[in-house]
């Protein structure tokens, strides 16, 4: 049963990290609390047990977790605010028809007009015949040129070809020189060949973008 729709599982995977840093400091915060009390004498009434452990724990354990909320939201903020690229992948019955790899997105709101356009530009198409149904996923990774990115992968598949993507060859974007698009096109066997030999492909080759975007390739079809 697809459980993403309830609210304690949404509420768990959402609130999991702050819920399990919350409890550690509450218990680190009692046990060095308890380990620093030298007057065993002072736990034997309720207003020695208050003043000892329960009044100093609710005070800095209120703090470690205002500090705990604060860098949660603050590193939620920061992964909002990193550059943006858009892969788009193309699939009809079960090939890897076009991709295009890192295209720079300015917000997710472009998602679906931006993975369409692109798309029509790859194979000179004015209409794509899409399925409703999209696979999407996105992640924080390093980039070799800017570092630090949110990478959206939107995955599409065609229910038909137009005239004029039939007897097209796959073809695949990446950013070449003056920010234009370096087109490869290959057959449906040199595509899975091209995707083998970049597994054991090294970084620091001449085609190190294209070896990165086989990478992920590899990851969809």
């Amino acid at each position: 049963m697809n459980t993403n729709n309830k609210f304690v599982p949404y509420f768990w995977k959402a609130q999991k990290r702050f819920i399990l840093s919350a409890t550690a400091i509450v218990g680190i915060t009692f046990l060095l609390i308890l380990l620093s009390r030298q007057d065993t004498a002072a736990w034997n009434t309720l207003e020695g047990w208050f003043a000892n452990l329960i009044d100093p724990l609710f005070g800095v354990t209120t703090v470690l977790i205002a500090l705990a909320i604060w860098y949660f939201e603050t590193r939620e903020a920061w992964g909002n605010s990193l550059p943006k690229k858009l892969s788009v992948a193309f699939l009809h019955e079960g090939k890897l028809k076009m991709y295009a790899h890192k295209i720079s997105l300015q917000s997710e709101g472009d998602l679906r007009a931006m993975a369409q356009s692109t798309g029509a530009q790859i194979m000179k198409a004015r209409f794509l015949n899409l399925s409703p149904y999209i696979k999407f996923r996105t992640q924080q990774e390093e980039d070799q040129s800017e570092g630090k990115i949110r990478h959206f992968i939107v995955i599409y598949t065609l229910r038909e070809l137009s005239t004029e993507m039939q007897g097209q060859k796959c073809k695949i974007w990446v950013k070449g020189a003056n920010d234009l698009p370096r087109e490869y096109e290959y057959e449906a066997q040199e595509l899975e060949a091209a995707l083998g030999a970049s597994l054991g492909k090294k970084e620091g080759s001449n085609d190190a973008l294209l070896q990165e975007c086989l990478g992920v390739i590899a990851t969809i079809v």
